[in-house]
């Protein structure tokens, strides 16, 4: 049967065709349906983002509630900061009141709509074609996209946005036919609406909007065009009499903001001059600690107005973006490209296909489908509307970038705009057109340049490597470049110049990522069972004696996908053999990308670190192997280990992901590229290093070098020192004290000064009694006042007698190593009686030891609480 249905077709016929096209996409939309479902039922789902369901369930019970307009409004304004939300809530309410406090059912209506969405996108491209092979692209292409049923996890609204999107252009397409101006006016309040539900952006759509409808005014306000405009804005104007309402009535900005965490937040100007240092990622700092703030405070001291008017702080960060022009262009350049490149896939699973295909996937439909946009001057097709919402989306996120998920009302509109560029490209790829050439060179560039690419993986010298892969790069941009200027060829003028537009933009995107990423060099391995790996560090003397007299030393290995099964593990230092059950895990707590949805952060690349005790550091020299090995019994084939593809000074001179060190670490990475770790330069304090592996018990160097090393920390953990009350006379000795600690981890208590007995290691917060030992030493706790993430208890520290001397206090002090932590942690001994309470819980066994008041003074007590008094740990050397 022909694509096209022919005009002179009986009615019969007409019916016919129009039937089996219904059917068709209803299959297509069965099938998605079965996509989301099959996703919600088989994979984990992620801890649910609830307030727009919270908001719709309550929206629903007060309507039944009310009884006027009256008890409606004041059941709004009771809502306070959560009616900002009404514009969503109202669309969860009436599925989420039929199964309340049923989140899943909330998941699964949203997959309803991301079905029914696939049904309606596809119809409209066959209204504005009449080509069955057109609407069934767009099908194909929206049920192998996996954004939006991956995005059905946390219950986001982006379904219903995407809704009422389609249905708007819908009204139009409608009304276009028709010339009804109900329907435009339809379509104008559908077109905001879908905006108005996620509220946050409306203050920066209306006014992107608004520019670009002034600069389209003279068009738009043409006789021909002049009364659907006016249709259209008129029916958009209820919406902005809510939202406008809203804001009067219910003014509560901190609450609008926490609603999108810091990506809206308005204690100063938010936006990309915020991370220009950062590579563009969100998450190294706090609020007020980005070097834009401080900055802006440090300007304050001679303009106090500064830091209370808003408009003095636009104005000055207008200038601070001049002064940081070349970094301020390269970073929206990169947050277009993310935007566009970057699928939506959280916590990357490999549904409904592994996700470095998804990668391509989304690429190919961005390429299409802005492709398609170009071309898009079709009688049916209202193509302002669809610029409009993807102009106006990637500018939003190129000012201020935000999670993945927001590109999902975009690539509604690429969707059917590749739809209708596959079955455009099908006509003129059958014989000479301008783009087809174009389509026919953009091809033949890119194959020379993945070439080329794969190549610069190849090479080791790190000249040539740069010279290759930037020669991949280059050839990257010209091959976009020619594809979307080819796309206007044969176009009116202003397609043409929109194309070229776009075409540069696109090419300044590849260079400005491809020029300035240094990811292209690092490559994983596979730790497959039985494989073992050797690192082999040459240190100066310098290097050892920092080694040596450290606080804190650590042995890493960037591993991935570890998934709790480092007992298969084993790392030798100098041959002496730790278990992989010592090594634990370097990255910081990120539940949002990592146990929010149910996924194992040891399942991410990061670096798994090995502390290096005082002893066995003492015993190194200059010379230091550290062998990774993998048991042959481990199950686990998916485990990968780090390696730079070419060395820079024999690999002393690094470049890679960051050691996980403060500031250089983002969770909105670890969304994007499942990597949190930020792209660092540091020289390697070595003398030299050589990498390769054991096979058959015989080392074979290799030409990369193994992201295996050695990392020292700057002393930073907290601290607590005090003394005792003085002894009546020397021997045994039972110490009694009270103290408070809190949020997890390991502390070290010592007797004495450094190196007169061995610390003891206990755990802090804890809710149990415990007893340990090392030697003479011996700490009981016995818990009195447990709480949230934090304990109090009676310590007991029994103390050998040679390290008792009558009259003189004994001096007590607990060390909490950072451990490559940032999380908070404190020890605080409280300056009250316990030596009644020890007897009391020893009774008559005390050993033949005397009872002693543990605490006296406080000899330092500045710094017992990390971070807070000590600052996150740094980096002192990496070997």
């Amino acid at each position: 049967m022909s694509d096209t249905a022919a005009p002179e077709a009986p009615a019969r016929v007409r019916g016919t065709v129009a039937t089996a096209n219904a059917a068709l996409l209803l299959v297509f939309g069965v099938l998605d349906l079965g996509k989301g479902l099959y996703f919600l039922r088989h994979y984990p789902q992620a801890a649910p983002f609830d307030i727009y369901y919270n908001v719709g369930l309550r929206l629903m019970r007060d309507l039944m509630a009310s009884r006027s307009v009256g008890d409606l409004g004041n059941a709004l304004r009771a809502m306070k900061g959560l009616a900002y939300l009404a514009g969503a809530g109202a669309l969860y309410g009436p599925w989420a009141i039929l199964k309340p406090g049923d989140f899943q059912w909330m998941r699964e209506g949203l997959a309803v709509v991301d079905a029914l969405n696939l049904v309606l996108a596809a119809a409209l491209v066959w209204q504005w074609t009449r080509r069955r092979f057109a609407a069934a692209m767009t099908a194909l292409l929206w049920l192998i996209f996996p954004g939006y049923t991956l995005n059905l996890v946390r219950g986001y609204p982006e379904p219903l946005v995407v809704l009422c999107f389609l249905l708007s252009l819908s009204a139009f397409t409608l009304g276009e036919r028709r010339r009804r101006w109900p329907l435009y006016a339809l379509s104008g309040f559908l077109f905001l609406y879908s905006i108005f539900i996620r509220v946050q952006v409306m203050p920066f759509f209306m006014l992107v909007a608004g520019l670009l409808l002034a600069a389209a005014a003279r068009r738009a306000l043409a006789p021909p065009h002049r009364a659907r405009t006016i249709a259209f804005l008129a029916g958009a104007m209820p919406v902005i009499l809510a939202w406008a309402l809203l804001r009067i009535e219910v003014d509560d900005p901190a609450r609008l903001e926490s609603f999108s965490f810091h990506a809206f937040q308005r204690v100063y100007p938010h936006g990309f001059w915020l991370y220009l240092d950062t590579d563009g990622w969100m998450g190294p700092y706090s609020l007020r600690q980005y070097p834009f703030y401080l900055a802006l405070v440090e300007a304050a001291r001679g303009e106090p107005a500064l830091l209370t008017s808003s408009a003095r702080q636009w104005a000055f960060a207008g200038v601070y973006v001049l002064r940081h022009l070349d970094e301020s262009a390269r970073t929206v350049l990169i947050n277009l490209y993310r935007f566009f490149a970057k699928p939506t896939n959280d916590y990357k699973w490999d549904f409904p296909y592994p996700y470095g295909l998804q990668v391509w996937v989304q690429g190919l439909v961005c390429l299409a489908g802005l492709g398609g946009l170009l071309r898009a001057r079709r009688p049916d097709v209202p193509q302002p509307l669809l610029v409009i919402y993807v102009a106006t989306f990637s500018l939003l996120y190129a000012i201020s970038h935000v999670e993945p998920r927001y590109h999902l009302p975009v690539m509604a509109a690429l969707l059917m705009t590749g739809g209708l560029w596959l079955d455009e490209a099908r006509a003129w790829m059958a014989h000479p057109s301008p783009p087809r050439r174009a389509v026919t060179l953009a091809l033949a560039l890119a194959l020379v340049s993945a070439l080329t690419w794969w190549l610069a993986r190849l090479v080791t010298t790190p000249v040539w490597g740069l010279i290759v892969h930037h020669a991949a790069v280059l050839g990257g941009a010209v091959a976009l470049f020619v594809f979307f200027h080819g796309m206007g060829k044969g176009e009116a003028r202003g397609s043409r110049a929109a194309a070229t537009a776009v075409a540069g933009l696109a090419a300044a995107c590849v260079l400005a990522v491809g020029f300035t990423d240094v990811s292209w060099h690092g490559r994983r391995t596979a730790l497959t069972p039985g494989s073992a790996f050797r690192q082999r560090i040459v240190l100066s003397d310098e290097g050892l004696r920092a080694l040596r007299s450290a606080d804190e030393a650590f042995a890493v290995v960037d591993l991935a996908r570890v998934d709790g099964d480092q007992r298969c593990l084993r790392v030798d230092v100098n041959g002496t053999g730790h278990g992989g059950e010592a090594l634990f895990p370097a990255m910081p707590r990120f539940p949002l990308a990592t146990t929010a949805g149910q996924r194992d952060p040891a399942w991410f690349a990061q670096w798994w670190a090995l502390p290096l005790g005082v002893a066995e550091r003492q015993a190194l020299t200059a010379g230091v192997d550290l062998t990774l090995s993998v048991s042959p019994a481990c199950r686990n084939t998916g485990m990968t280990l780090g390696l730079e593809t070419f060395l820079r000074d024999g690999g002393r001179d690094y470049e890679g992901p960051s050691f996980e060190d403060w500031r250089k670490v983002s969770v909105y990475r670890l969304l994007y590229d499942g990597e949190h770790r930020l792209p660092v330069r540091r020289p390697r304090d070595a003398i030299e290093r050589r990498s390769g592996r054991l096979e058959e018990g015989r080392w074979r160097p290799m030409g990369q070098d193994l992201r295996i090393g050695l990392l020292v920390v700057r002393p930073g953990g907290a601290r607590l020192e005090w003394e005792t009350a003085a002894p009546r006379q020397g021997g045994d000795t039972t110490v009694a004290f009270r103290a408070e600690s809190g949020r997890g981890g390991e502390a070290l208590l010592r007797v004495g000064r450094a190196g007169s007995a061995p610390e003891v290691s206990f755990p802090l917060a804890a809710r149990e009694p415990f007893t340990r030992e090392a030697g003479p030493i011996r700490l009981s706790y016995s818990p009195e006042r447990p709480g949230e993430d934090r304990a109090e208890g009676l310590y007991l520290l029994r103390v050998p007698g040679s390290l008792v001397r009558a009259g003189e206090p004994l001096r007590l002090s607990v060390r909490i190593p950072t451990r490559l932590s940032t999380e908070e942690r404190y020890f605080a001994v409280r300056a009250t009686p316990a030596t009644e309470d020890a007897r009391r819980v020893l009774g008559t066994d005390t050993s033949g030891a005397a009872l002693l008041e543990g605490f006296g003074r406080f000899v330092d007590a500045t710094r017992n609480s990390y971070p807070g008094d000590t600052g996150p740990w740094e980096i002192a050397a990496v070997f």
